[in-house]
C-alpha cells in the first residue's frame, strides 16, 4: 500500500510541474489584488470561527484611470475575512473590502459571502477536496463588474515535507462589462516545501486567461508569481506573506501581500 501512495505523490508532483509549465507558456484577473490566496482544501473546524486579514500593498501598478477604475499603483487594500465552521463537511465566510489610494481616503469596496462544502477527512480519500462559491457585490470605481460569483474547485495534497493545491476557479459577471464574457478561467496554484515544522517556502501562481470558450490574447491576461512564506507557529494561527510579480502588460507589476488569522473557539 505504501508503494501505491508513493507512487501517487510522484504522480502529483509530475503534474503539478506539468500545470506550472503550461500556466507559464500560456501566461489573469488575480482575485482583484484583495484576497490572494490559494485555498487548501482543510475547513474551519466545526464551532470554530476565523478572523483573516488580508493586507495587499502595490508597489508598482496602473498609474492612470481606466475603464472608470481607480489606478493601483501604491494602493492598500486590505479585507477582513471571518469565516465559521458549522460541522466537518460545511463553512461559510464574509468578506469586507477596503481600499486607500493615492488621493483618496480609505474607501468600502464590497462584501462577498462564500459558503463552502468539502469531502469530510473521515472518507480518508488520497486528496483533500472542497468546492467554495463565492458571491458579492464591488464598487464600479474599483472594479469593472459590480455583481460576480466565483466557483473555485479545491484539491490539495500533503506528502511528506511537500505540500501543493490547485485551484481552477470559475468566474461569472452578473452586472457589469464583462457580462458578455461568460465564465472565466481563473486557475490558482500552490506548492510549498517545510524548510522547519515551523516555515515553509514555495511558489504561489495567480491567474485569469479568459472566456472558457475562447482565451484572451496573452498580452490581456493577467499572470501573477508570488514567492511566499508560511509560518506554522501554532495550530489556532495562519500567517502567510509574499512578494508577487506580473508577467504580461495587463497584471500589476509587483504586490506585497500578508495574511493574518487566527481560530476561535466560537
Amino acid at each position: 500500500m505504501a508503494t501505491v501512495w508513493d507512487n501517487l505523490a510522484h504522480a502529483s508532483v509530475l503534474a503539478l510541474v506539468l500545470l506550472t509549465v503550461i500556466f507559464a507558456a500560456a501566461l489573469s484577473r488575480a482575485q482583484d489584488n484583495y484576497e490572494i490566496q490559494v485555498y487548501g482544501s482543510e475547513l474551519v473546524d466545526p464551532a470554530h470561527t476565523m478572523f483573516e486579514l488580508h493586507s495587499n500593498f502595490t508597489i508598482d501598478g496602473s498609474k492612470t484611470m481606466a475603464n472608470g477604475l481607480y489606478p493601483t499603483n501604491h494602493a492598500e487594500h486590505e479585507t477582513v475575512e471571518i469565516t465559521h465552521g458549522f460541522n466537518d463537511w460545511f463553512e461559510c465566510g464574509f468578506y469586507i473590502f477596503a481600499s486607500i489610494t493615492e488621493g483618496q481616503s480609505w474607501q468600502w469596496v464590497g462584501d462577498h459571502i462564500r459558503p463552502r462544502v468539502a469531502v469530510p477527512k473521515k472518507w480518508h480519500w488520497p486528496v483533500g477536496v472542497s468546492l467554495s462559491n463565492e458571491i458579492g457585490y464591488q464598487r464600479r470605481q474599483y472594479s469593472v463588474d459590480t455583481w460576480t460569483w466565483e466557483i473555485r474547485p479545491i484539491v490539495d495534497q500533503k506528502f511528506g515535507r511537500w505540500y501543493w493545491a490547485l485551484n481552477p476557479t470559475l468566474d461569472r459577471s452578473f452586472h457589469g462589462q464583462t457580462v458578455n464574457q461568460g465564465v472565466v478561467f481563473s486557475p490558482n496554484l500552490k506548492f510549498s516545501y517545510d524548510f522547519t515544522p515551523k516555515v515553509a517556502g514555495g511558489l504561489e501562481y495567480y491567474g485569469s486567461v479568459g472566456p472558457v470558450t475562447g482565451f484572451d490574447a496573452v498580452s490581456q491576461q493577467q499572470h501573477q508569481i508570488f514567492p511566499a512564506i508560511d509560518l506554522n507557529i501554532a495550530p489556532q494561527w495562519e500567517i502567510n506573506f509574499g512578494l508577487g510579480v506580473g508577467v504580461t502588460g495587463a497584471s500589476d507589476h509587483l504586490i506585497a501581500k500578508m495574511i493574518l488569522g487566527y481560530r476561535f473557539n466560537f
